[in-house]
């Protein structure tokens, strides 16, 4: 027990005395206990400010895009642009049924039929179109005698001559086959002349053949100095 009271001894006495103060420190700041070296420079720190204007005003930072992708881009349309959009893969396909009626119709079938035998097509139609003239067997195109002028009976009368034997006929025939001073010349066929007085009677049922025939003589005249003075110009 008395080594072991020698030994607290020592030990007390080893023991640094301590020095109170005799005014505490009031603050923080004022004391000398700091884990900071003061001759470490100082360390910078990040302060952030955050008030509730800015974060209502904050717009959010875009991802970063990845490599190879396509921007979204938006358009605003209003709704007739909208309605003409929807409309559009409707009217296509509109569109490609109109066409293909169109070949599988009869038409175009007849048109193709037409382009590969044009001489049979032309030969029927130039049957139908010909009309014959009162009883004979005399015949004119049907197109062209439904546009001769009907109003006056020597119009049609001259007309009709020159639709059946031609101006070139005309000018160097006659009725009877001799000029004015007694000259030969060519005489227009007398069937021909009977075709024409028969259907001129038939559109105007009053008129006498006298008159039918000197109006084919004048016209002869008409076209045989037409002729003579053409030739002289030349």
């Amino acid at each position: 027990m008395a080594k072991i009271g020698e030994q607290l001894k020592r030990d007390l006495k080893r023991q640094p005395t301590r020095q109170l103060s005799s005014t505490p420190a009031r603050y923080e700041s004022d004391s000398d206990d700091t884990c900071c070296d003061i001759f470490d420079p100082p360390k910078k720190r990040k302060m952030v400010i955050n008030t509730s204007e800015e974060e209502e005003d904050a717009i959010p930072q875009a991802e970063s895009q990845r490599p190879g992708t396509v921007p979204a881009v938006f358009v605003e349309m209003d709704e007739d642009s909208l309605k003409a959009l929807k409309e559009l893969p409707g009217l296509v396909s509109s569109l490609k049924t109109v066409l293909n009626k169109m070949e599988d119709s009869p038409l175009s079938s007849m048109i193709s039929s037409q382009s590969e035998s044009p001489r049979t097509g032309s030969h029927t139609s130039s049957e139908e179109d010909m009309v014959s003239l009162g009883n004979s067997s005399v015949q004119v195109p049907k197109r062209l005698y439904q546009r001769l002028s009907g109003r006056r009976m020597s119009l049609f009368t001259q007309e009709l001559a020159t639709l059946v034997f031609g101006r070139e006929t005309l000018a160097k025939a006659t009725l009877t086959g001799k000029g004015k001073k007694g000259e030969l010349k060519e005489q227009l066929e007398p069937e021909k002349i009977n075709a024409i007085i028969d259907a001129v009677r038939e559109r105007f049922p009053n008129t006498e053949v006298a008159e039918i025939r000197a109006l084919l003589r004048r016209k002869c005249n008409n076209e045989s100095y037409k002729a003579s003075s053409n030739s002289s110009q030349s």
